[in-house]
Order: C-alpha cells, then structure tokens, then sequence
C-alpha cells in the first residue's frame, strides 16, 4: 500500500505500479486507470479488451466506456472506489457469511434439506452475483 494522496492523481499508485505495466506489456488489454485502495478498498484495475468491452480486472464486472476518471468515487475521507465493485464486495462478504453458517448447520445436523437447499441457493447467488450487481 502507498500513501494516498490528497488530491485526484492521475498516476498509477506506485505500489502495483510494476502490476499495472506488467497488464500493459504480457496482455492484449488496455490499462484505462487503477487504484491500490490504499488499504480501505480493494485494488481495481480498469481494462479494456480488444472488442472494446470495459471492465475491472479482479471482480470482471463490467463497466461500460466511461471519461477515464468517472469510474472512481470518492468517499467522505476521499479514498477512491468504484461503486459497482464495493456493492459487489459488499455483497459477496455477506453472502460468504452465510454460506458458512449453514455449512457449520450441515455439520452438525448433515440430513437436514432445508438447509442443503439453502445452502445450494447461496452458492448459486454466488455465481450470477456479479451479472446482478
């Protein structure tokens, strides 16, 4: 993690600098912009792929062509984030949280349909999550 910077900086963050020119060099991606997260949010790096499709490279949500600097937002401490990618943190955390609790109820009561159905429901939200958000 870098140190954040008071202001829209338009450089990479130099702690995954070297990532972000690696995309560059090994990939057929375009790197539009990124951010550390500075330690309150997770990285991001937006890319764009030969057919155009914009996305963020570690959720692969998709993000529609967009100015370079409105993918971010800024929160009332001024860390940057996208949206779409922290409602998708945001979700997934639960999610994941539940999963847990009914497999900790499955261990302790393994015939219990109820909750193998739910539990089923919550991995299947897990694989579309992304296209809802």
């Amino acid at each position: 993690m870098c140190e954040k910077k008071s202001y829209y900086n338009p450089e990479i963050d130099t702690c995954i600098q070297k990532f972000v020119e690696r995309i560059k060099r090994l990939t057929p991606f375009k790197t539009l912009c990124s951010c550390c997260g500075h330690g309150k949010y997770p990285t991001t790096v937006v890319i764009k792929d030969k057919q155009g499709n914009v996305f963020e490279l570690f959720s692969r949500l998709p993000l529609g062509e967009k100015k370079r600097n409105s993918y971010y937002q800024s929160d009332k401490n001024g860390f940057y984030f996208i949206p779409k990618v922290e409602r998708l943190r945001k979700a997934s955390n639960f999610i994941n949280k539940r999963i847990k609790s009914l497999e900790e109820r499955l261990e302790r009561n393994p015939e219990s349909k109820r909750f193998q159905g739910k539990l089923a429901a919550y991995n299947e939200i897990m694989i579309i999550l992304p296209e809802m958000i």
